[in-house]
């Protein structure tokens, strides 16, 4: 009942990528949980549910923005099952902090950047709209941080949500 098919996302990046317009994922999260203790029972006979979990999602979705070159990806970070409007609707607990292994993968994917990709965080845009130094000259230098202007023309990819992404 969530989500699609890999291909369904894969032909919409590519019809951004002939268009060239950048992309973004938006609000994703692996449906079921990180553990999957909350996926139904359909879903997990649709998937491999002892297959690890970043493999199963995360790895995946890096995989994507990587090939495809999205330029924005929003994680949501939460417990689901503690918010009663989102109690047993099947999201589950997505808190990297919840699985001990997802967690270290992510500081070495995302945060010290081992995927090859540079990632903005919590705190990152401090400097938004501010004037950068040079790494060259040290001195200032005509081009800004992100902008506004980074924000225009994105085409935003209805992300699969399911953990079977």
């Amino acid at each position: 009942p969530w989500g699609g098919q890999i291909s369904d996302v894969e032909n919409v990046l590519e019809f951004a990528q002939e268009h060239n317009k950048p992309t973004m994922i938006a609000e994703s999260t692996p449906f079921g949980g990180i553990e999957l203790k909350q996926a139904s029972k359909e879903a997990k006979e649709n998937i491999n549910a002892t297959f690890d979990p970043w493999d199963r999602w995360y790895g995946q979705v890096i995989e994507i923005i990587k090939k495809y070159d999205v330029s924005m990806w929003c994680y949501i970070n939460c417990d689901w099952e503690s918010q009663p409007q989102w109690h047993n609707v099947g999201f589950g607990e997505t808190r990297l902090s919840s699985n001990k292994e997802v967690m270290s993968k992510w500081h070495e994917q995302i945060m010290i950047g081992k995927s090859n990709r540079t990632f903005l965080h919590l705190g990152a845009l401090d400097n938004c709209g501010s004037t950068i130094l040079s790494t060259n000259s040290g001195e200032d230098s005509d081009e800004d941080w992100f902008t506004p202007d980074h924000f225009l023309s994105f085409i935003l990819v209805p992300f699969i949500v399911a953990s079977a992404a």
